[in-house]
């Protein structure tokens, strides 16, 4: 846009970047929420299957105490990596078989379990803080409760997405950050530089001349008393540029003296190569000035 200066651009540019990370970091949530679903889902179906099958082979040796087989039983059953913890319960609500002592689970469910297929399932997280998913269904002879199971199925995976997403969120919010400081820092060295290049011009009354009274034209080199109006306030329409040999320097301000103006240079036959020459001599000064 006409007249916008540096720092308005910098400003609607941070501004879009702000709107585009948010808008960015909106999707990413949503798409982590869409995936995190799907891995519970996933984890649900697996561990509701996984304890119905497991329930269906602990029957007969729970009801023998058949402590061997309960242990191969358990094995088999942690073979499968996604299983951390599994164990067996009796009747009387004593643990007769598990694995990794360490892990051992509450038999309280809390209230955020939900019950599938006869299988009740809950999240939480085992004793060394990873996200687990809890799987307990009752064991069953001749259609009699005589013992419960319990499994443990990981769900790590879900700490991965919410990791993920927190160090995009946090590393580009940073860059974000970085990109308003590096703004911020180049408008404040245009500022300055622009300050240095561009000083304020002195009234006539301020220029440090001392003891000078006359200043010479740099175009025809004629000496003139030094003035404001010498300087700034000559009107170039009506400036005669030519006159006779006796006039006096300075007496004539417009077209109407006798002479030739400074616009009727370009119009007069024969003086073509002057204006030519007084087109090169400005270009000149202003290079040497501009220096």
């Amino acid at each position: 846009m006409p007249g916008m200066g540096p720092n308005h651009r910098n400003k609607r540019l941070l501004i879009f970047c702000l709107l585009a990370w948010l808008v960015i970091v909106l999707i990413t949530y949503v798409i982590v929420r869409i995936s995190i679903g799907q891995v519970k889902r996933n984890i649900s179906q697996a561990g509701i299957a996984m304890a119905t099958g497991f329930s269906n082979k602990v029957s007969l040796p729970l009801l023998e105490r058949d402590m061997a087989m309960l242990s191969q039983l358990l094995h088999e059953a942690t073979d499968n990596p996604s299983v951390v913890y599994a164990a067996i319960i009796d009747h009387k609500n004593n643990i007769v078989a598990y694995t990794n002592a360490e892990l051992i689970m509450p038999v309280n469910k809390g209230g955020f379990a939900r019950t599938i297929d006869r299988v009740s399932f809950w999240e939480g997280f085992a004793a060394d803080q990873k996200k687990i998913f809890s799987f307990s269904t009752n064991v069953t002879y001749a259609g009699t409760k005589i013992g419960e199971i319990y499994l443990a199925l990981s769900a790590i995976e879900i700490n991965h997405f919410k990791r993920r997403f927190s160090l995009i969120t946090i590393s580009s919010f940073v860059a974000l950050l970085l990109l308003a400081v590096v703004l911020h820092f180049t408008h404040l060295t245009l500022t300055a530089k622009r300050s240095r290049g561009q000083k304020s011009p002195l009234a006539a009354e301020e220029v440090p001349l001392g003891s000078m009274a006359h200043m010479a034209c740099p175009l025809c080199g004629s000496h003139k008393p030094f003035t404001d109006e010498a300087v700034s306030r000559v009107n170039l329409d009506g400036f005669v540029f030519l006159r006779a040999e006796n006039g006096e320097p300075g007496a004539a301000r417009n077209s109407t003296s006798q002479g030739i103006s400074l616009s009727e240079i370009g119009e007069r036959e024969g003086l073509g190569w002057l204006k030519r020459q007084v087109i090169f001599r400005c270009t000149e000064i202003i290079r040497k000035l501009a220096a």
